[in-house]
């Protein structure tokens, strides 16, 4: 009887709506399951809410909570805000403190709340995004020199160009094979053009100048301990000091 039931349902036409749903069911639950891992160990979600500004509080790394899994060391949250004409945030501090971890963090968070899930965060309000646009180096790359400059500047060609949507865009780390005056002055052009697109966006860099702020810029730099070595990974919003770059 069974087998005549299953016979006569295979006969049916099984609308294509009902597959999609079935197949973003399977993701939606298996992300619930997933994240009661991480509440066990008590992380923070949250449903993201919508509003004019970006206000992130106490957020964290995904990814690199998941690698954390196994041992009973969370990962540091930090906060990230953009409010009122500010667009861009820029990042810096030592190498290791925390920087690239931090913008990946935002991207997560943003993405999550793009697709309609749990925010890793305390709390999440931003605006709706279009899309998310990134520049992380490409280490498998081969190139160096001009060779890699000239890599960056085609990749960042491209980041630029299409629709003029609402977007976000995370950028680590450019330009390391220009000297320090070109990839500086690079750097502002870069953030001119952000602003003029009406763009919103997080800037990890090793260049202070690049730091200054202004109505549209936002300053915040991956904090040391008293020692000046001690990587705390926390990211503070304030303007850069030179001994945060000793190692």
């Amino acid at each position: 009887k069974l087998f005549k039931t299953m016979t006569q349902l295979r006969k049916v036409k099984i609308e294509e709506d009902f597959l999609t749903l079935e197949n973003e069911l399977q993701f939606y639950l298996s992300f619930y399951r997933y994240i009661v891992q991480f509440q066990q160990m008590g992380y923070d979600f949250c449903m993201p809410e919508l509003g004019d500004s970006i206000e992130i509080e106490d957020g964290y790394d995904f990814a690199l909570a998941g690698k954390k899994m196994s041992n009973s060391n969370k990962v540091v949250a930090n906060s990230f805000r953009l409010c009122g004409q500010e667009r861009i945030v820029v990042v810096t501090g030592a190498n290791g403190g925390g920087k690239t971890t931090y913008a990946r963090m935002v991207g997560e968070i943003l993405f999550f709340s793009m697709l309609g899930l749990l925010a890793p965060a305390k709390s999440v309000t931003l605006p709706y995004f279009d899309s998310i646009r990134t520049h992380f180096s490409v280490e498998e790359s081969e190139k160096i020199g001009r060779g890699k400059l000239l890599e960056e500047l085609q990749r960042l060609k491209l980041l630029f160009e299409g629709e003029k949507e609402k977007q976000f865009v995370i950028l680590n780390e450019l330009f390391t094979t220009a000297a320090t005056k070109d990839a500086l002055e690079m750097g502002k052009h870069t953030m001119d053009l952000m602003i003029k697109m009406d763009m919103w966006g997080i800037y990890v860099t090793h260049i202070q100048g690049l730091a200054e702020e202004t109505e549209h810029i936002v300053s915040m730099v991956a904090e040391l301990a008293k020692d000046h070595k001690t990587r705390l990974y926390r990211i503070l919003r304030r303007l850069p000091e030179e001994e945060e770059y000793e190692d």
